[in-house]
């Protein structure tokens, strides 16, 4: 990866996904997740770290499988989006929203992450339109 991209509006030591383990986090009113092997200088202490490479690997993403499902070599772009697209994944199922028996449930649902990514293309993921369209997709309603 060349470049980290700030999404969403100290490094921590590495730690291992919690959703890896079958363990979820509580959710504060932001949750950091530093992701690629970056770091920010005001990310807290216990931003999670999340990689899908290298020896701190704790998110599997097949890239190569992926290629050759689809047309054998992907753009860096595209290798790009397929990334973050897996750190967004793994960082929602790590962190609980409640279950249905919690009177909070309504105030958990909604989270707030702030993603640090380390990409292939940072200046076309650091564009502010980009950047705007990276942070309403997760917005969307899902069935």
């Amino acid at each position: 990866m060349t470049g980290p991209v700030e999404h969403s509006p100290g490094a921590a030591p590495a730690r291992p996904h919690p959703a890896a383990s079958g363990g979820r986090v509580a959710c504060p009113t932001e949750r950091w997740f530093l992701c690629g092997g970056v770091d920010h200088p005001d990310a807290p202490e216990d931003a999670l770290r999340l990689a899908t490479i290298g020896p701190d690997k704790n998110i599997g993403v097949d890239i190569g499988g992926i290629c050759d499902k689809l047309t054998g070599r992907l753009s860096p772009q595209f290798r790009d989006l397929i990334v973050i697209a897996s750190y967004v994944l793994a960082a929602d199922s790590a962190v609980l929203r409640g279950d249905r028996r919690d009177p909070d449930l309504n105030a958990k649902w909604n989270r707030r992450f702030r993603f640090v990514v380390g990409v292939e293309c940072p200046d076309l993921w650091s564009t502010p339109q980009m950047r705007e369209l990276l942070e309403q997709t997760p917005r969307l309603p899902l069935g």
